[in-house]
């Protein structure tokens, strides 16, 4: 079952994120087949399944009033031939604050490729869509950590931001 970690509320929370070897992420060259889709299309289940692994947690803070908090969560399509990313954005905005799921997904064909690096692409064509159309810069921390470590996740946005 796939549960939402919550935001992270003391630096001492945090993952440790000083003294890991960032080793660069080369598959994010053959994106030819990654893309973005829509819940309940292409044979994509309209919501996230139970089933979905978590990630990780990436969070941007530009002002004490002015941030953003996501959870990201990889599973399969309905006909289990192509991973599918889910994003979570913890909405503070509405009473109760809460964790929405948005509509827009990642998908990737499943042949030949991991959950590990499935995530890793995955999660390169998302951040480079946020950094192209909403100019989002590299996350600032790491919340939690699931299937990726922390050496994982900044090396992927180590590939993502470095063209920038």
């Amino acid at each position: 079952m796939s549960k939402q970690p919550p935001p992270v509320m003391s630096p001492i929370d945090l993952p440790r994120q000083h003294l890991y070897l960032v080793k660069d992420f080369n598959y994010l060259n053959d994106q030819s087949n990654a893309s973005l889709a829509v819940a309940g299309l292409s044979g994509v289940p309209r919501a996230k399944p139970r089933s979905a692994a978590f990630i990780c947690q990436a969070e941007w803070s530009w002002s004490p009033a002015h941030h953003r908090i996501e959870n990201y969560f990889i599973s399969l399509n309905t006909k289990r031939s192509h991973w599918v990313l889910w994003v979570s954005c913890y909405n503070d905005w509405e009473w109760p604050w809460r964790w929405e799921t948005y509509p827009d997904v990642c998908i990737v064909l499943r042949k030949g490729l991991t959950k590990v690096v499935a995530a890793k692409l995955l999660l390169s064509v998302f951040w480079r869509s946020q950094r192209d159309e909403q100019e989002i810069d590299k996350f600032h921390w790491i919340g939690a950590l699931g299937l990726l470590d922390i050496a994982g996740v900044q090396g992927v946005g180590r590939a993502v931001w470095s063209d920038d």
